[in-house]
């Protein structure tokens, strides 16, 4: 774990003898050990691994780079160490905290994380950033739609993994939101034509629904990751050099009812394994199941 970390801080500081960079190294090596044991403890040895470093890292960078641009506008992170310690507190709710659903727990794991954050509980500043966040999205509210927990931490989680086209299972009963939440992000996340300035900085997204039934098949599966692939690189070729730079884009895949086709006789879902792991990154898709 450390090796794999140290990628991600010896750009921030160049003096290892530093005492933030300690600190700071510290306090991630030894918040993640916890995590990962603690949802050892819950679950079982096998339910998390390695991989969740990989994508800790992305998210790391990932945040820190939004959290930067925040501040240009507000001033809530000043100096490297707080940044840093924003991130990775904002990295560890979205990694560790969001993937378990008990109640109880998630207070139990929140506990073990607020020695980290001087005085400060662990929910206080990435609930703050969920909200916000969550805040910037298009919602109808004529139509009853309420901005709870669920929704929030929904668009918050997906926002955050089809940016990054890392994959998504969202899981959860009919009725909390789930085809909401993408909906939603269909109609907000418009690149540089977003209504709010925050999506303004982030790739315009372009998605494809796969909808999942008993009869699903694991050529459908396929056909579709190649449709939005082939979206991907014609709409590429259409981009000037210039225009490339401000229109950015995402292709993504969103499956629907993934339950549904874990039914089918056909065995659909094992397709998606390698479509996932595709390994062309400029073509890379985003993908959200339900």
């Amino acid at each position: 774990i450390k090796s794999m970390i140290l990628q991600n801080f010896t750009k921030f500081y160049p003096d290892k003898e530093n005492e933030d960079y300690i600190k700071v190294l510290t306090n991630t090596l030894e918040s993640i050990c916890d995590c990962h044991n603690f949802i050892r403890d819950q679950y079982d040895a096998s339910s998390v691994s390695l991989r969740e470093i990989r994508r800790f890292n992305i998210f790391f960078q990932f945040f820190l780079d939004y959290l930067q641009n925040k501040s240009k506008y507000k001033d809530n992170y000043k100096g490297t160490y707080q940044l840093l310690m924003g991130t990775l507190n904002i990295t560890l709710y979205l990694c560790y905290y969001l993937r378990i659903s008990d109640k109880k727990l998630r207070e139990e794991l929140a506990k073990i994380l607020n020695k980290y954050f001087e005085g400060k509980l662990f929910l206080d500043m990435p609930e703050r950033e969920v909200t916000y966040i969550a805040e910037q999205f298009i919602i109808d509210n004529e139509k009853g739609i309420a901005l709870n927990r669920s929704l929030k931490e929904n668009l918050f989680t997906s926002f955050a993994c089809i940016v990054n086209r890392i994959p998504l299972i969202i899981v959860g009963k009919p009725g909390e939101g789930k085809s909401l939440t993408i909906q939603t992000i269909n109609q907000t996340m418009k690149g540089v034509y977003s209504k709010s300035e925050l999506f303004k900085e982030y790739p315009q997204l372009y998605m494809y629904n796969y909808q999942g039934s008993d009869t699903s098949t694991s050529q459908g599966i396929i056909e579709t990751f190649d449709k939005a692939r082939a979206y991907a690189r014609n709409q590429l070729k259409k981009l000037s050099k210039e225009r490339e730079k401000k229109e950015k884009f995402i292709a993504m895949i969103f499956f629907d009812e993934m339950s549904l086709a874990e039914r089918s006789p056909n065995n659909p879902l094992k397709a998606i394994h390698s479509q996932l792991e595709y390994d062309d990154n400029e073509f890379k898709i985003a993908f959200v199941g339900s």
